[in-house]
């Protein structure tokens, strides 16, 4: 080992450093193969990721069943169509405030109903701009696939008539009608 050392010169020096710095690498390069060889047999036919991708398509199927069952929509219960309306007629861009709801059943054909709402503001002689009336029956049916706007009826601020000519002011009262199609019992 002295005569190693006694003509220690730069070639030398840089063996000895390649070989120490061997070990560290060597060790990193074993780790790395092992974490490959357990990933690969993750993903082969069988494996832990299989099983994975296995359960988790189950579960959405468990889910979408369940969401089926319970009425995704939140439409199910006779309140909850009207809390649906009142909440959509409170959001921004609509601001219509407190709205009256007069649910109605109208049978269709055996097991199919229709579930007809007639809207009106609470106060009839409160008027509303058409900008806030359309975003109002867009977002009533674009929430639901089951809602469809099936009437309304707009008049002018007083009910007053108005010639083709004139131009009248933006403000009108509404009424309208929802239908919501639904198997009896749901």
């Amino acid at each position: 080992m002295k005569s190693f050392f006694a003509n220690f010169n730069f070639a030398r020096a840089l063996i000895l450093l390649c070989l120490l710095g061997s070990m560290p690498l060597g060790w990193y390069g074993w780790e790395q193969y092992e974490t490959n060889r357990k990933l690969k047999s993750d993903l082969a036919k069988g494996g832990r990721i299989e099983m994975l991708i296995q359960d988790i398509q189950r579960n959405a199927h468990i889910l979408n069943t369940k969401m089926e069952e319970q009425g995704a929509e939140g439409l199910t219960g006779e309140s909850k169509p009207q809390t649906y309306i009142r909440t959509i007629a409170r959001m921004d861009q609509i601001e219509l405030g407190q709205v009256d709801i007069d649910p109605s059943t109208q049978p269709r054909s055996k097991g199919i109903v229709d579930k007809i709402y007639r809207i009106t503001p609470d106060n009839k002689q409160r008027t509303f701009r058409r900008t806030a009336l359309a975003n109002f029956l867009f977002k009533l049916e674009q929430g639901s696939q089951r809602v469809r706007v099936t009437e309304i009826k707009m008049e002018t601020e007083g009910g007053r008539k108005v010639k083709p000519e004139d131009i009248p002011n933006d403000m009108w009262t509404f009424e309208c009608k929802i239908t919501s199609r639904q198997r009896v019992g749901s």
